[in-house]
């Protein structure tokens, strides 16, 4: 995709932010739109810059910091959205502000053994338990926040849940996310944020409250470009 389809991809994409929220009586500003940059360059990723795009999200550690140092200059929030690996902990820190798959109480424990800095995190839900997924399964997010305060990390802050829906009915999926967090907040647990919705459903998790949307293809097309 060349730069200025970006820039008409971007266009559409806040396009259908706006309508979505018009639908439900919600302000899109307080819809923060991730550009899902894995595969691409970091030239697409500029394009991206240059026409408002200020969050992107990486799927692996080391494709990410190649573009982190081509693109140091430019003041971009990372976000890391993949699998969470033990032994790439100690890059994610340092490099990412936000990180969406936290699903295991061993990871907070390691990210708090290496780091000095707070990253934001979401935890990763897998209400459908597919075995093809990562995430908390449903009846056990209570005691996983639980234990996640009982230990108090200085490394992270729990800012929200994130789910990965199947793609049937993902509404449903994104429904009960906000459910859970619902009843989280109720309890008194800050976990606020919902990371909800990909290129073909984000205006449906718009719709059940998203406020973060993980938009890969709807910006730069399909993947033309392989790391390495």
């Amino acid at each position: 995709m060349e730069y200025n389809d970006i820039g008409r991809s971007i266009s559409l994409v806040y396009q259908r932010i706006k309508s979505a929220c018009e639908r439900v009586g919600r302000d899109p500003k307080d819809i923060r739109v991730i550009a899902i940059s894995k595969t691409f360059s970091p030239e697409h990723i500029k394009a991206a810059y240059d026409f408002g795009i200020k969050d992107f999200g990486e799927n692996y550690v080391q494709e990410a910091l190649f573009k982190i140092e081509k693109l140091k200059h430019l003041d971009i929030s990372w976000h890391f959205v993949g699998r969470i690996q033990s032994n790439k902990i100690k890059k994610i820190i340092g490099n990412f502000e936000f990180v969406h798959s936290l699903c295991s109480l061993d990871h907070v424990l390691e990210f708090e053994k290496r780091s000095r800095s707070k990253l934001k995190a979401f935890l990763q839900i897998n209400i459908a338990e597919e075995k093809t997924k990562d995430g908390i399964l449903v009846k056990d997010v209570l005691s996983f926040v639980e234990k996640f305060y009982e230990i108090s990390p200085k490394s992270l802050e729990l800012i929200g849940l994130m789910i990965i829906p199947p793609p049937k009915s993902p509404r449903f999926y994104f429904k009960r996310l906000r459910e859970i967090r619902d009843e989280l907040v109720g309890r008194g647990y800050p976990i606020t944020e919902l990371s909800m919705g990909m290129s073909d459903d984000f205006e449906i998790a718009i719709e059940e409250g998203a406020t973060f949307v993980r938009i890969g293809r709807a910006i730069f097309g399909e993947r033309q470009y392989k790391f390495g």
